[in-house]
């Protein structure tokens, strides 16, 4: 499988968005309502983090920013943070807080490692790709990306395990943290105090009772969608797709959630109508550890 070339110059990805969260009380809200410990982020900090509904399905996942003690930016690379404001908004209460879409900056990426440089913000090396990183620019300082380029990017997220969910997307509250992975990604913290799901999170966790992991697809043809199934050779269910990309050879990438025992018998994926010819990339997720960020 082969990428275009990214480019080495910071572009900017079409549909990502950033969300705002400033006031007196925005960290403390972010701490109750988020997945991640964003108390344990240092100034200029950056994590993956993601936000959950009581039943600990995945309503959200995003990278977070602090940029202050009163100012915290949320990196959605699929876009919807107007969708994510106005959920967020409902639990404000009395807290002093602004949710509002960042429509004067954006998040480039970058093709090489980062330089140390406030505002860049390292990813884990690709296997196909390299170093790379995202970097924090006004709107409209990076040209956009075209298609393959976007593409690419995406599917290096997808060999990390991050999905690109919209929150309001069709894989919004489908998905428990673990059976992405994302307790080692990490963007999910086991030790912070209480939040929406963390009991469910933490029941999961320690009595072991997660039933799917996170897996890496390819196939053949059009790309699936999100909800599609991934099915044996006698069409047994052993999962389902969380996000699907162009793999620029006439096939697709997909991350998906799958019982642990039977990921080897993946034999194609299906959603009732369409069905195509599948197999799992054995040793193809997360291939080289999170940087320390």
């Amino acid at each position: 499988m082969t990428h275009p070339e990214i480019p080495s110059h910071p572009f900017a990805l079409p549909q990502g968005e950033l969300l705002s969260i400033t006031g007196p009380d925005a960290l403390a809200f972010a701490q109750a309502q988020l997945m991640n410990d964003v108390e344990a982020l240092a100034l200029g900090g950056w994590q993956w983090n993601g936000w959950l509904d009581a039943k600990g399905r995945l309503q959200a996942l995003f990278g977070l920013l602090r940029e202050d003690d009163q100012r915290l930016l949320a990196w959605l690379p699929a876009g919807g943070a107007e969708a994510l404001a106005t959920a967020l908004a409902r639990f404000r209460f009395r807290s002093k807080l602004q949710l509002l879409p960042d429509r004067e900056r954006t998040l480039a990426g970058v093709a090489g490692a980062a330089t140390g440089t406030a505002g860049e913000f390292p990813l884990p090396d690709d296997p196909l790709i390299g170093p790379r990183h995202l970097r924090l620019l006004a709107s409209g300082a990076a040209p956009l990306a075209g298609a393959r380029v976007v593409d690419a990017w995406h599917a290096a997220d997808l060999r990390l395990g991050l999905p690109w969910l919209r929150p309001d997307g069709p894989g919004t509250g489908r998905f428990v943290p673990q059976w992405l992975g994302l307790d080692t990604l990490p963007a999910l913290s086991l030790r912070k105090g209480c939040y929406p799901g963390q009991e469910i999170v933490a029941r999961m966790h320690y009595l072991g009772q997660s039933k799917r992991g996170p897996a890496l697809l390819r196939g053949a043809g059009s790309v699936p969608a999100s909800g599609w199934r991934a099915l044996a050779a006698d069409d047994q269910a052993l999962g389902e797709l969380v996000d699907a990309v162009d793999d620029g050879e006439g096939g697709w990438l997909a991350l998906a959630a799958l019982s642990g025992a039977d990921q080897a018998a993946v034999a194609r994926v299906a959603d009732g109508q369409s069905m195509q010819p599948a197999t799992v990339l054995r040793g193809g997720l997360r291939s080289s550890a999170p940087p320390a960020i």
